[in-house]
């Protein structure tokens, strides 16, 4: 038995937590000899008691540490401060192994961070000699450097293997992700806005997610007047259970690696319409339910609306097809599993 442990810093709800849960029942209904446990540090400040900052991250490296004896590998959930917690932690140690598990596009990422996380992103990346990355680009790029490199696709949820099948659009946008600048919500506010100015005024959008541009968005809301036709959900934890099969997900995010919330968007029977971040080429090609835009030019969004709006029922059903070939051809679960514990196995083997 392998097993593995895997550190975050806390509980945030977005893709790569998504990813780990989806990767612990998928090795749980696979049969392999693989654990995968996690330990978030948000959940150990909750029954622990420290009196700063600086000792709160003392005492987590410590339950690192105390931990580690029971594990193969410990795996850092993202790149940054995490992983920098766990080397701090196994300093010293020949076993457990350490593994960054990259979720970003690095280049691009630490163009809009600030210095202090583009130091401890910058150290990590240098430090990891064992990388497992989200995104296809990124690991052909590590993979010419000295560092020993897994591309693991996105881990599907189990219980969603299929795509919906739809007949008709719906005039609804759909936003799921944090409110920070990276993500740009405000680029959905824009193209419902010009929507309903050009006359389509049965559109209506619904945003799942919070974070610091909140107060930012209501202010716009209010301003544009379109009040009525935005509904802010705040943090949802599964948002596809409220999401309606034929809406459209605008993604006008900056950078991306990995997106679950593409596959998620596609297995709801939702069209994707993705600002072009490093490596969208990868969905962009196959000819379904994603489709891609210049967010910096709402007047290149709009076109794609109105395009999917006026697909055929019999079109719906061969842009669906395909993305669900594509999916099961890209992100097959089985598959994902049987290369992450060869890549393990391979990493354990005697140094």
């Amino acid at each position: 038995m392998i097993r593995v442990l895997v550190v975050n810093i806390h509980s945030s709800g977005g893709g790569a937590e998504t990813v780990l849960n989806n990767l612990k029942d998928a090795v749980g209904s696979s049969g392999r000899a693989l654990q995968v446990d996690s330990l978030s540090k948000g959940e150990f400040d909750l029954a622990s008691v420290a009196t700063s900052k600086l000792v709160g991250y003392a005492q987590f490296v410590r339950e690192i540490r105390s931990r580690s004896a029971g594990y193969d590998f410990i795996v850092s959930g993202v790149e940054g401060v995490p992983f920098l917690l766990c080397a701090a932690a196994l300093l010293g140690l020949k076993k457990p192994r350490l593994i960054m598990w990259l979720h970003c596009s690095a280049p691009v990422y630490l163009k809009f961070q600030g210095v202090k996380s583009r130091l401890a992103i910058g150290m990590s990346l240098r430090l990891a000699q064992r990388v497992i990355c989200a995104a296809p680009g990124e690991a052909r790029r590590l993979a010419v450097t000295s560092k020993q490199v897994l591309f693991l696709p996105n881990i599907r949820r189990v219980s969603t293997q299929a795509v919906a099948v739809i007949t008709r659009m719906l005039p609804r946008l759909v936003f799921i992700g944090s409110f920070a600048p990276l993500k740009q919500p405000h680029k959905v506010l824009e193209v419902l806005h010009a929507l309903i100015t050009k006359g389509d005024r049965n559109y209506h959008a619904d945003f799942f997610g919070a974070g610091g541009l909140l107060e930012e968005i209501v202010q716009q809301i209010e301003m544009r007047g379109i009040v009525s036709r935005v509904t802010l959900h705040g943090f949802v934890a599964d948002p596809w259970a409220s999401v309606l099969p034929g809406s459209i997900l605008l993604l006008p995010s900056l950078t991306e690696a990995m997106p679950m919330v593409v596959l998620e968007a596609i297995e709801k029977g939702c069209v994707v319409i993705a600002n072009r971040f490093d490596g969208y080429d990868f969905f962009d090609r196959h000819c379904g339910m994603f489709l891609s835009a210049d967010f910096n030019d709402i007047s290149q969004v709009l076109p794609l609306i109105h395009q999917a709006e006026a697909w055929s029922p019999e079109e719906l059903a061969v842009r669906g097809a395909n993305s669900g070939k594509f999916l099961k051809r890209e992100f097959d679960n089985s598959r994902s599993i049987n290369m992450l514990h060869g890549y393990f196995t391979s990493q354990i083997a005697p140094e």
